[in-house]
Protein backbone atom coordinates (compact mmCIF):
# COMPACT_ATOMS: atom_id res chain seq x y z
CA UNK A 1 0.00 0.00 0.00
CA UNK A 2 1.84 3.15 -1.34
CA UNK A 3 0.13 6.11 -0.63
CA UNK A 4 0.95 8.47 -3.81
CA UNK A 5 -2.49 10.98 -3.69
CA UNK A 6 -1.89 14.28 -2.74
CA UNK A 7 -5.28 13.59 -0.53
CA UNK A 8 -3.92 10.53 1.13
CA UNK A 9 -0.18 12.50 1.83
CA UNK A 10 -2.48 15.18 3.48
CA UNK A 11 -4.46 13.08 5.68
CA UNK A 12 -1.36 11.10 6.70
CA UNK A 13 0.52 14.18 7.43
CA UNK A 14 -2.39 15.48 9.81
CA UNK A 15 -2.83 12.28 11.58
CA UNK A 16 1.25 12.17 12.00
CA UNK A 17 0.72 15.68 13.65
CA UNK A 18 -2.26 14.83 15.86
CA UNK A 19 0.14 12.13 16.98
CA UNK A 20 2.96 14.56 17.68
CA UNK A 21 0.47 17.26 19.69
CA UNK A 22 -1.12 14.30 21.61
CA UNK A 23 2.87 13.12 22.97
CA UNK A 24 3.43 16.56 23.52
CA UNK A 25 0.50 16.45 26.25
CA UNK A 26 -2.21 18.20 23.88
CA UNK A 27 -4.46 15.56 23.06
CA UNK A 28 -7.79 17.32 22.78
CA UNK A 29 -8.90 15.31 25.61
CA UNK A 30 -8.78 11.76 23.85
CA UNK A 31 -7.47 9.02 25.31
CA UNK A 32 -3.88 8.65 25.20
CA UNK A 33 -3.43 5.03 25.44
CA UNK A 34 -6.13 4.35 22.52
CA UNK A 35 -4.80 6.97 20.78
CA UNK A 36 -0.98 5.41 20.81
CA UNK A 37 -2.07 1.78 20.32
CA UNK A 38 -4.33 3.13 17.42
CA UNK A 39 -1.60 4.90 15.40
CA UNK A 40 1.09 1.53 16.17
CA UNK A 41 -1.52 -0.37 14.25
CA UNK A 42 -1.54 2.27 11.07
CA UNK A 43 2.29 2.21 11.46
CA UNK A 44 2.15 -1.49 11.68
CA UNK A 45 0.13 -1.68 9.04
CA UNK A 46 2.49 0.08 6.65
CA UNK A 47 5.00 -1.81 7.89
CA UNK A 48 3.30 -4.73 6.81
CA UNK A 49 2.85 -3.22 3.35
CA UNK A 50 6.17 -2.69 3.35
CA UNK A 51 5.43 1.28 3.25
CA UNK A 52 8.69 2.08 5.84
CA UNK A 53 8.54 5.49 4.09
CA UNK A 54 5.14 6.10 5.63
CA UNK A 55 5.73 3.83 9.00
CA UNK A 56 9.29 5.78 9.66
CA UNK A 57 8.20 9.08 11.32
CA UNK A 58 5.12 7.80 13.23
CA UNK A 59 7.34 5.02 14.99
CA UNK A 60 10.02 7.58 15.36
CA UNK A 61 7.83 9.96 17.14
CA UNK A 62 6.19 7.43 19.72
CA UNK A 63 9.95 6.32 20.05
CA UNK A 64 11.33 9.41 20.81
CA UNK A 65 8.35 11.00 23.14
CA UNK A 66 7.66 7.49 25.39
CA UNK A 67 9.68 6.50 28.37
CA UNK A 68 11.38 3.32 28.09
CA UNK A 69 9.13 2.20 30.80
CA UNK A 70 6.24 2.59 28.80
CA UNK A 71 4.22 -0.83 27.62
CA UNK A 72 4.37 0.87 23.80
CA UNK A 73 8.04 1.56 23.84
CA UNK A 74 9.26 -1.61 22.20
CA UNK A 75 6.91 -1.82 19.49
CA UNK A 76 7.85 1.64 18.71
CA UNK A 77 11.61 1.09 18.63
CA UNK A 78 11.41 -2.38 16.82
CA UNK A 79 9.46 -0.44 14.27
CA UNK A 80 11.24 2.43 14.18
CA UNK A 81 14.49 0.32 13.51
CA UNK A 82 13.38 -2.19 11.24
CA UNK A 83 12.15 1.05 9.25
CA UNK A 84 15.50 2.78 9.31
CA UNK A 85 17.05 -0.07 7.89
CA UNK A 86 14.82 -1.00 5.19
CA UNK A 87 13.62 2.99 3.74
CA UNK A 88 14.78 3.62 0.28
CA UNK A 89 17.17 4.76 -0.77
CA UNK A 90 19.13 2.95 1.64
CA UNK A 91 21.63 5.29 3.58
CA UNK A 92 25.20 4.58 6.04
CA UNK A 93 23.16 7.18 8.46
CA UNK A 94 20.09 4.79 8.66
CA UNK A 95 21.52 2.26 9.20
CA UNK A 96 24.29 3.17 11.61
CA UNK A 97 20.95 4.64 13.70
CA UNK A 98 19.11 1.80 13.27
CA UNK A 99 22.38 -0.42 14.98
CA UNK A 100 21.94 2.14 17.90
CA UNK A 101 18.51 1.78 18.05
CA UNK A 102 18.49 -1.97 17.79
CA UNK A 103 21.46 -2.18 20.49
CA UNK A 104 19.27 -0.02 23.26
CA UNK A 105 16.36 -2.78 22.38
CA UNK A 106 18.42 -5.58 23.70
CA UNK A 107 19.96 -3.58 26.39
CA UNK A 108 17.00 -2.50 27.58
CA UNK A 109 14.81 -5.73 27.39
CA UNK A 110 17.52 -8.62 28.01
CA UNK A 111 15.87 -11.90 27.72
CA UNK A 112 12.85 -10.59 26.10
CA UNK A 113 11.48 -11.47 22.75
CA UNK A 114 11.94 -8.47 21.73
CA UNK A 115 15.90 -8.28 22.49
CA UNK A 116 16.34 -11.24 20.64
CA UNK A 117 14.55 -9.99 17.64
CA UNK A 118 17.22 -7.00 17.72
CA UNK A 119 20.23 -9.13 18.12
CA UNK A 120 19.14 -11.24 15.09
CA UNK A 121 18.51 -7.98 13.26
CA UNK A 122 21.76 -7.03 14.20
CA UNK A 123 23.08 -9.89 12.63
CA UNK A 124 21.32 -9.52 9.48
CA UNK A 125 22.57 -6.14 8.93
CA UNK A 126 26.09 -7.35 9.40
CA UNK A 127 25.96 -10.42 6.85
CA UNK A 128 24.45 -7.81 4.20
CA UNK A 129 25.14 -5.08 2.11
CA UNK A 130 22.92 -2.47 3.34
CA UNK A 131 23.65 0.33 1.08
CA UNK A 132 26.15 1.55 -1.55
CA UNK A 133 29.64 0.89 -0.19
CA UNK A 134 28.79 -1.60 2.53
CA UNK A 135 30.66 -4.63 2.81
CA UNK A 136 29.00 -8.55 3.94
CA UNK A 137 30.33 -9.31 7.18
CA UNK A 138 29.36 -12.57 8.12
CA UNK A 139 32.67 -12.96 10.98
CA UNK A 140 30.95 -10.13 12.62
CA UNK A 141 27.42 -12.23 12.54
CA UNK A 142 28.56 -15.19 14.14
CA UNK A 143 29.54 -13.80 17.94
CA UNK A 144 26.05 -12.27 17.63
CA UNK A 145 24.20 -15.48 16.65
CA UNK A 146 26.08 -18.23 18.95
CA UNK A 147 24.57 -15.78 21.80
CA UNK A 148 21.49 -16.21 20.51
CA UNK A 149 21.83 -19.57 20.53
CA UNK A 150 22.87 -19.64 24.21
CA UNK A 151 19.89 -17.03 25.27
CA UNK A 152 17.26 -17.07 22.90
CA UNK A 153 13.85 -19.49 22.84
CA UNK A 154 11.61 -20.41 20.37
CA UNK A 155 11.66 -19.85 16.44
CA UNK A 156 14.10 -16.70 16.98
CA UNK A 157 16.72 -19.53 18.07
CA UNK A 158 15.92 -22.05 15.27
CA UNK A 159 16.87 -18.57 12.49
CA UNK A 160 19.98 -18.18 14.83
CA UNK A 161 21.36 -21.56 14.37
CA UNK A 162 20.22 -21.40 10.30
CA UNK A 163 22.24 -17.93 9.83
CA UNK A 164 24.93 -19.15 11.66
CA UNK A 165 25.32 -21.94 9.06
CA UNK A 166 24.65 -19.59 6.47
CA UNK A 167 27.36 -17.49 7.62
CA UNK A 168 29.78 -20.22 7.59
CA UNK A 169 28.33 -20.76 4.13
CA UNK A 170 29.22 -17.37 2.93
CA UNK A 171 32.58 -18.13 3.15
CA UNK A 172 32.98 -20.58 -0.02
CA UNK A 173 36.09 -20.59 -0.92
CA UNK A 174 36.83 -22.41 2.39
CA UNK A 175 36.33 -25.74 2.50
CA UNK A 176 36.62 -25.90 6.34
CA UNK A 177 33.70 -23.35 6.41
CA UNK A 178 31.56 -25.19 4.19
CA UNK A 179 31.47 -28.13 6.44
CA UNK A 180 31.37 -26.38 9.25
CA UNK A 181 27.82 -25.28 7.95
CA UNK A 182 26.89 -28.65 6.84
CA UNK A 183 27.69 -30.16 10.51
CA UNK A 184 26.22 -27.04 12.31
CA UNK A 185 22.55 -27.93 9.82
CA UNK A 186 22.53 -31.59 10.19
CA UNK A 187 23.53 -31.67 14.29
CA UNK A 188 20.80 -29.02 14.78
CA UNK A 189 18.51 -31.28 12.54
CA UNK A 190 19.25 -34.26 14.45
CA UNK A 191 18.29 -32.81 17.56
CA UNK A 192 15.55 -30.66 16.57
CA UNK A 193 13.76 -32.64 13.66
CA UNK A 194 10.96 -30.88 14.15
CA UNK A 195 11.67 -27.17 14.38
CA UNK A 196 9.43 -24.90 12.17
CA UNK A 197 13.04 -24.63 10.09
CA UNK A 198 13.28 -27.91 9.48
CA UNK A 199 12.06 -28.05 5.87
CA UNK A 200 14.63 -24.76 5.17
CA UNK A 201 17.68 -26.23 6.57
CA UNK A 202 17.64 -29.93 4.51
CA UNK A 203 17.29 -27.99 1.45
CA UNK A 204 20.71 -25.90 2.93
CA UNK A 205 22.51 -29.41 3.17
CA UNK A 206 21.14 -30.39 0.14
CA UNK A 207 22.87 -27.71 -1.96
CA UNK A 208 25.88 -28.02 0.07
CA UNK A 209 25.99 -31.61 -1.23
CA UNK A 210 26.00 -30.58 -4.62
CA UNK A 211 27.34 -27.46 -4.90
CA UNK A 212 30.15 -27.78 -2.76
CA UNK A 213 30.69 -31.19 -2.12
CA UNK A 214 29.46 -33.15 -5.07
CA UNK A 215 27.75 -35.58 -3.41
CA UNK A 216 24.49 -35.68 -5.56
CA UNK A 217 23.13 -38.80 -4.01
CA UNK A 218 23.63 -36.80 -0.21
CA UNK A 219 21.79 -33.67 -1.84
CA UNK A 220 18.81 -36.23 -2.86
CA UNK A 221 18.47 -37.89 0.36
CA UNK A 222 18.54 -34.12 2.27
CA UNK A 223 16.25 -32.67 -0.28
CA UNK A 224 13.41 -35.52 -0.51
CA UNK A 225 13.83 -35.07 3.66
CA UNK A 226 12.80 -31.20 2.68
CA UNK A 227 10.40 -32.28 0.36
CA UNK A 228 8.53 -34.96 2.66
CA UNK A 229 8.20 -31.62 5.24
CA UNK A 230 6.93 -29.19 2.63
CA UNK A 231 9.64 -27.06 1.39
CA UNK A 232 9.99 -23.48 3.22
CA UNK A 233 9.32 -21.42 -0.08
CA UNK A 234 6.37 -22.57 -1.83
CA UNK A 235 7.66 -20.30 -4.79
CA UNK A 236 10.50 -22.63 -5.17
CA UNK A 237 8.80 -25.44 -5.47
CA UNK A 238 9.18 -26.04 -9.38
CA UNK A 239 13.21 -25.20 -8.99
CA UNK A 240 13.57 -28.10 -6.34
CA UNK A 241 11.56 -30.77 -7.66
CA UNK A 242 13.09 -30.43 -11.42
CA UNK A 243 16.62 -30.47 -9.23
CA UNK A 244 15.69 -33.35 -7.86
CA UNK A 245 14.55 -34.94 -10.49
CA UNK A 246 17.73 -34.38 -12.40
CA UNK A 247 19.35 -35.75 -9.14
CA UNK A 248 17.38 -38.86 -9.55
CA UNK A 249 18.90 -39.63 -13.01
CA UNK A 250 22.48 -38.81 -12.53
CA UNK A 251 22.27 -41.35 -9.62
CA UNK A 252 20.40 -44.24 -11.17
CA UNK A 253 17.65 -43.87 -9.27
CA UNK A 254 15.33 -43.23 -12.46
CA UNK A 255 12.02 -44.31 -9.87
CA UNK A 256 12.79 -41.03 -8.43
CA UNK A 257 13.57 -39.04 -11.56
CA UNK A 258 10.10 -39.97 -12.79
CA UNK A 259 8.24 -39.60 -9.87
CA UNK A 260 9.76 -35.98 -9.37
CA UNK A 261 9.25 -34.85 -13.32
CA UNK A 262 5.52 -36.32 -12.94
CA UNK A 263 5.05 -34.24 -9.69
CA UNK A 264 6.41 -31.60 -11.31
CA UNK A 265 3.72 -31.25 -13.99
CA UNK A 266 0.87 -32.21 -12.24
CA UNK A 267 1.50 -30.01 -9.39
CA UNK A 268 4.00 -26.79 -10.14
CA UNK A 269 2.54 -26.85 -13.97
CA UNK A 270 3.15 -23.30 -14.63
CA UNK A 271 6.53 -23.61 -13.84
CA UNK A 272 9.04 -22.97 -16.61
CA UNK A 273 10.44 -26.35 -15.82
CA UNK A 274 7.11 -28.39 -16.59
CA UNK A 275 7.56 -28.13 -20.59
CA UNK A 276 10.58 -29.65 -20.18
CA UNK A 277 9.88 -32.20 -17.37
CA UNK A 278 7.03 -33.63 -20.08
CA UNK A 279 10.40 -33.96 -22.58
CA UNK A 280 12.64 -35.64 -19.77
CA UNK A 281 9.66 -38.18 -19.12
CA UNK A 282 9.12 -39.17 -22.80
CA UNK A 283 12.90 -39.33 -23.18
CA UNK A 284 13.02 -41.73 -20.45
CA UNK A 285 9.79 -43.74 -21.54
CA UNK A 286 11.75 -44.62 -24.90
CA UNK A 287 15.19 -45.23 -23.72
CA UNK A 288 15.23 -46.83 -20.92
CA UNK A 289 14.65 -49.96 -20.28
CA UNK A 290 11.57 -51.35 -18.35
CA UNK A 291 10.30 -47.13 -18.39
CA UNK A 292 8.09 -48.13 -21.38
CA UNK A 293 4.58 -47.52 -19.57
CA UNK A 294 5.89 -44.58 -17.70
CA UNK A 295 3.00 -41.83 -17.41
CA UNK A 296 3.45 -38.66 -19.17
CA UNK A 297 0.88 -35.97 -17.33
CA UNK A 298 -0.31 -33.55 -19.57
CA UNK A 299 -0.15 -29.74 -18.68
CA UNK A 300 -3.25 -27.74 -18.09
CA UNK A 301 -2.69 -24.76 -18.83
CA UNK A 302 -4.75 -22.11 -20.57
CA UNK A 303 -2.39 -20.94 -23.66
CA UNK A 304 -0.10 -24.23 -23.98
CA UNK A 305 2.68 -25.10 -22.13
CA UNK A 306 5.31 -23.05 -20.06
CA UNK A 307 8.78 -22.50 -21.70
Amino acid sequence: MVMRSPVAARLWLAGLAGLCLLLAGCGWGRDRTAVLEEELARAGAYLDALNFRFALPIYAAVYRELPVEDSHWLEAAFGYANCLWHVAPPSRQNINRAIEVFERIAAEAPGTDWAAAARLSLARIEMLRNFPGDQENPAGAIPILERLLDEAEGPIRHEAMLRLAECHRMDFDNPESLRTARALLTGWLERYPDNPLASVMWEQVGLLDLLSFNDPAGALAALMQAEAIGFGDPGRKGQLLWRMAVLGEQTGRMDLAVRYYQKLILEVPASGRAYEAQQALQRIRDTVPGMEAIEVPDLHLLGGPST
